[in-house]
């Protein structure tokens, strides 16, 4: 699946959380794909938490404590069209 252009997500790091229509690894080959780096675990560093259903509210409170971007998969899909 190549949709816009590959460096679209030029180093941002993304981690990944909660139950997501795309298997885990699909989504974190899509960031690499167009240029991202995807995180194993949320961290300081990371720029966008990508949550599906089920996320933990640990996580969740995690990335707000980090000043880290909360998005959907359908958010982080929207971001490489």
């Amino acid at each position: 699946m190549h949709i816009g252009y590959p460096e679209k997500l030029f180093k941002c790091k993304f981690a990944f959380t909660g139950t997501m229509d795309r298997k885990r690894d699909e989504m974190m080959e899509l960031c690499e794909q167009y240029g991202g780096v995807a995180q194993k675990s949320l961290n300081k560093s990371t720029d966008y938490l990508v949550c599906g259903e089920n996320t933990g509210e640990s996580e969740v409170t995690k990335a707000k404590k980090f000043v880290i971007n909360i998005i959907s998969e359908g958010d982080f899909l929207k971001m490489i069209t």
